[in-house]
């Protein structure tokens, strides 16, 4: 019986270990304390039919008698009934004890007793091992998913990561059209200036050769009022002037008289 318990708590620690391990890579989420749940999506890829997730076993497979598994009792229901277990075990038990092929010597009576301590030692030790091995298991499966949940929020971490790399990625597309459309406006500026210089370039040409018809008209003009001028002076003479002279005087006394 002490052997029974040794095996279902073994399988349950060996268990633990492999559904821990397979957990990190293949379990679903599970929470790592009441406050704190982790979901995780299934892959569409994912065979569960036949490929299902292993679970660790919660509690051990029926038995009676405190050894014998249930699966033993009830592959006999269909042919003996439900006393049929106990019969066969009755009858082969006999069938032994009379052929002497088990013999009830002073070492049976021995195990009859170390059986029976071994049973109170069962009933009195089994809550408090068990609670204490679970325990075990609980600190063994909660530090398994606490390295699988440092995993997941280390990829998560790496995905804002790269998520924020990625917009701050788009703002240089905004900053490039920016300093496209600075190029632009320079561009635009220095046409514009080289437009206002060809004007000004253009007008003082158009200026100059304007001044330029002005100033043969003013020298013509010039010219000619003094050549007409030069022209009377020398056509009078002095008898000429004299006469005029004369009438000028005549003229303002005349006015005078008036």
């Amino acid at each position: 019986m002490l052997s029974r318990l040794a095996i279902t708590a073994g399988s349950r620690n060996s268990g633990s270990f492999i559904w821990g391990r397979s957990s990190a890579a293949l379990s679903t989420a599970q929470p790592l304390s009441n406050n704190a749940p982790v979901i995780i999506q299934e892959s569409p890829e994912r065979d569960l039919v036949n490929f299902p997730r292993r679970q660790r076993p919660i509690d051990a497979p029926p038995v009676r008698l405190g050894f014998l598994p249930e699966e033993w009792f009830t592959a006999f229901h269909a042919k003996t009934g439900a006393t049929g277990p106990y019969m066969f075990m009755a009858s082969v038990g006999t069938y032994m004890i009379s052929k002497e092929i088990y013999v009830l010597e002073h070492e049976f009576y021995s195990g009859i007793a170390f059986a029976g301590l071994l049973m109170y030692m069962y009933k009195r030790l089994s809550p408090d091992v068990g609670t204490y091995v679970d325990g075990l298991v609980q600190a063994k499966e909660d530090q398994l998913r606490s390295i699988r949940q440092n995993e997941i929020d280390r990829c998560q971490a790496s995905i804002t990561e790269e998520e924020k790399a990625q917009w701050m990625a788009t703002s240089y597309e905004s900053l490039i059209q920016a300093k496209k459309d600075n190029v632009a406006l320079q561009l635009e500026a220095a046409y514009r200036e080289r437009l206002a210089e060809a004007y000004s370039q253009v007008k003082r040409r158009l200026d100059f050769q304007m001044e330029r018809v002005n100033v043969l008209r003013r020298v013509e003009q010039k010219h000619m009022t003094n050549w007409i001028i030069n022209s009377v002076k020398t056509s009078i003479t002095s008898k000429q002037e004299d006469e005029a002279l004369k009438q000028c005087v005549a003229d303002l006394k005349a006015l005078a008289a008036k």
